[in-house]
């Protein structure tokens, strides 16, 4: 292993975080937006939001097994010609009005999104066992410009191309997902058992004996509930915000920014803070800061409530992701690694998509205090599994 800073692998997963944010926080900027003006039944606004997680989730096993063939560089590139695709076919959506366009466009975003999951598991895969708090965390970071540059593309992107409004901050992505192609397969591939060893090694533990772990279990819970709450939350906020109570655009999409900045900046300690407190110590601390979003969400619909509302949301999603991903590469062994990560994948991102689909439906049929509410029992529950593995020696 090379010295973690001077680590070539990081700074290109670095990279290629920055970009692969920049594309999903525009998209969360817009996603309501412009298919509350393209849907004719209003319930359905949130769709493309929210097929854009189920292609996450529907595509997180077979990313895992592409990977597992093709290898990190060749699946990464890959997945950048879907993004590619996808920012193209949004600006043809756009231009012709379609609804359903615009949700396809947003689908092949959610398929490549499914490999970009995998960037923080390729940084662990990179550095001792020892730093994968802090591999996990630094290119958590990278999404830091990538939550400034998406919603900015958003807002300041909508006259670029006069003939079609909104097209222009997708035709920008467009070329930065171009160079990615090139920047993936620059990548060191990583060190793989041979595949004798890999069918030995497996008939060891079955997949059922892997998930039944109750380690396993929290780990996966913790994924779930940061994503599903994250995902419920900035779905409904530009909804709320901009076509509900009435906010400008630049005013929503500087609360998405500022949420998406505090998903990732806390990274620059989250790492340090796992080894120095521990597991369970940073799960809880997310989970704090997920229960004060609520509390300020419910307390009123003036700006300052969604921004802070949003930033702890952000908080909290980090502290309960770089925990659970932590937690999850030590409940599993090399030759599971694939196997492990497509559950996790699968489990989070199905409940993501679920919870980006409700939030429409929360918004559109109730309001955004039924929206906030409906977050409360995924918490209660990764409190109570907390509780019950507390004193297990990986948490500490």
């Amino acid at each position: 292993m090379t010295h973690f800073f001077s680590n070539r692998n990081l700074w290109i997963l670095f990279l290629a975080q920055f970009i692969a944010t920049s594309g999903a926080t525009q998209s969360a900027t817009l996603g309501g937006i412009l298919g509350d003006q393209f849907a004719l039944n209003k319930v359905l606004a949130t769709l493309p939001q929210a097929f854009h997680i189920v292609g996450i989730a529907a595509f997180t096993i077979p990313a895992a097994l592409v990977m597992r063939r093709a290898g990190r560089p060749r699946g990464f590139s890959g997945s950048a010609v879907l993004a590619l695709a996808s920012q193209l076919l949004a600006v043809v959506a756009i231009f012709r009005g379609s609804f359903w366009l615009f949700t396809a466009a947003f689908i092949l975003l959610g398929l490549s999104n499914a490999f970009a999951q995998q960037l923080r598991f390729a940084a662990t895969e990179a550095v001792d066992p020892a730093h994968a708090g802090r591999a996990v965390s630094f290119v958590l970071l990278g999404a830091v410009g990538g939550a400034m540059l998406g919603p900015f593309l958003a807002s300041h992107g909508v006259h670029w191309i006069p003939a079609i409004p909104y097209a222009g901050g997708f035709a920008v992505q467009a070329l930065m997902f171009l160079l990615l192609v090139a920047l993936y397969l620059t990548l060191t591939p990583a060190p793989t058992l041979s595949p004798a060893a890999d069918i030995a090694a497996t008939k060891k533990r079955s997949v059922s004996g892997l998930v039944r772990q109750p380690l396993f279990m929290v780990a996966v819970l913790a994924g779930v509930t940061s994503y599903a709450v994250m995902s419920l939350l900035m779905t409904a906020t530009p909804i709320s915000m901009h076509i509900i109570d009435g906010f400008t655009l630049e005013q929503t999409a500087g609360v998405i920014r500022a949420h998406v900045i505090s998903m990732y900046l806390p990274s620059l300690v989250s790492g340090l803070l796992v080894d120095r407190f521990g597991i369970g110590k940073m799960m809880a601390l997310g989970l704090l800061a997920m229960a004060g979003c609520i509390g300020i969400a419910l307390n009123g619909h003036e700006y300052l409530h969604y921004w802070w509302a949003l930033v702890l949301l952000g908080v909290g999603w980090n502290f309960l992701f770089v925990g659970g991903t932590t937690l999850l590469t030590r409940t599993y062994r090399p030759h599971e690694r694939y196997t492990a990560q497509a559950i996790n994948e699968f489990s989070v991102f199905g409940m993501a998509a679920i919870a980006a689909l409700m939030a429409g439906v929360f918004i559109q049929m109730f309001d955004w205090n039924t929206a906030v509410w409906a977050t409360v029992p995924l918490l209660l529950v990764l409190t109570l599994s907390l509780l019950l593995v507390r004193k297990h020696a990986q948490l500490h």
